[in-house]
């Protein structure tokens, strides 16, 4: 049996992922914004408290912004976009290492 932890902050498509998987795949669905520290130690913990531990973390969120031109980049869309391609991937490893870490499997 396969099992994964997926998160994501639309529920709807963490839902259809899960069911096109199909059987054979035990999988924890997450909603979680990747730019708050909170949500996302509250990602590492639930998917230890699902499956007794971490084994690997793939971090893939990414957005790429609503214009097709600079000049009409927003600074609020431009800080979005470094909040979750930056600091959710920087939040999501920091929390994933520290928790493998405790598993003995990376030098802290």
């Amino acid at each position: 049996m396969r099992r994964l932890a997926l998160a994501d902050v639309q529920a709807d498509l963490l839902k259809k992922i899960a069911a096109d998987l199909g059987e054979g795949h035990e999988v924890l669905t997450l909603v979680v914004d990747v730019t708050d520290e909170a949500d996302v130690q509250k990602m590492v913990d639930d998917t230890i408290a699902k499956f007794g531990r971490l084994d690997y973390a793939v971090n893939c969120a990414g957005i790429a912004g609503q214009s097709d031109s600079m000049s009409a980049f927003s600074l609020e869309m431009y800080e979005k976009v470094i909040a979750v391609n930056q600091r959710g991937v920087f939040l999501s490893m920091r929390a994933q290492l520290a928790a493998l870490a405790k598993q003995d499997l990376v030098d802290g």
